[in-house]
């Protein structure tokens, strides 16, 4: 009988800590990407919150959170200011090199929030590199008469 009610015991502990979790539904979740507003590095918990949440869905109810991309957006930011966080960090550490490799692991070197920042890093856009830059410094030449005749010749022969 003790063993019985042991077993009994034990079940009913489990369903009870099983409902401690709350169940949110996409009503909630709805609710949670909107109070968001605008995203900060302080935004991170609520982010992750609304994710989590939203992960906790079925993929019915996911179907009902009609505000996904938000959230989406929302977390692309959160994690390109993150990356610029650090990479302030490491400027400031004077690791500037450590700092451009961290942006261009992310591939976030042209994203608006970051660009300005990694150009003054780096002192140029984000993507050209030192041959790029080489190569179309060499291929131009000085504007004048002829190169506008030049290229007047070219049209025409074009056309």
């Amino acid at each position: 009988m003790k063993r019985l009610l042991s077993i009994v015991l034990i079940f009913a502990m489990i369903f009870s800590m099983a409902s401690c979790g709350k169940k949110y539904t996409a009503t909630d979740v709805v609710k949670m990407i909107d109070d968001i507003g605008e995203v900060t590095i302080e935004s991170q918990e609520a982010i992750e919150k609304a994710e989590n949440s939203y992960q906790s869905l079925s993929d019915e109810e996911k179907k009902n959170v009609t505000n996904y991309l938000t959230l989406y957006m929302a977390k692309q930011k959160l994690e390109t200011l993150l990356v610029k966080a650090e990479a302030e960090k490491l400027v400031a550490d004077n690791k500037i090199e450590e700092a451009i490799a961290l942006i261009d692991s992310k591939g976030i070197g042209d994203s608006p929030l970051i660009k300005d920042f990694y150009i003054e890093i780096t002192h140029e856009p984000a993507g050209l590199d030192e041959g790029a830059i080489k190569n179309a410094e060499s291929s131009q030449k000085p504007v004048g008469k002829q190169a506008i005749a030049e290229a007047i010749r070219q049209y025409r022969g074009n056309v």
